[in-house]
């Protein structure tokens, strides 16, 4: 499966919440370490190139190296109202949608310029709790 549900404890306040991630990194992604490699696992590190100087005070992670320690990115914040969904299920791409909420809860699918302090849900279909 391309996508699991990891329970982190992101943000100045430490809450668990549950997020939906991926191995599917990239070069520039802010990618997460796995608790076994003995970093700080809520503090993201930048993923970079092999020969590549990282920008100062930035906390790097070479793409080789995360890739092969089984490093992950966060995709985005699952929605609250998605009970069903558990720590370490997995999903396809075509299994969820990508929204931006705003702090009344209101949907949008896309991000507006207008609203910059919008967060990312991902939001699942009811029809998978059966």
């Amino acid at each position: 499966m391309e996508y699991f549900v990891k329970s982190l404890s992101i943000g100045r306040k430490k809450k668990e919440k549950l997020f939906l991630c991926t191995r599917d990194i990239d070069i520039g992604d802010m990618v997460y370490p796995p608790i076994e490699e003995g970093y700080d696992p809520t503090v993201p590190m930048l993923c970079i190139e092999e020969n590549v100087n990282p920008p100062k005070n930035t906390k790097i992670v070479r793409l080789s190296w995360a890739i092969e320690g089984k490093w992950y990115k966060v995709v985005g914040e699952i929605s609250p109202d998605t009970f069903w969904i558990k720590e370490g299920m997995e999903f396809e791409r075509n299994d969820f949608e990508m929204r931006w909420t705003n702090s009344q809860g209101e949907n949008s699918l896309t991000k507006s310029m207008v609203q910059p302090k919008l967060r990312l849900l991902v939001c699942f279909s009811d029809k998978r709790a059966i």
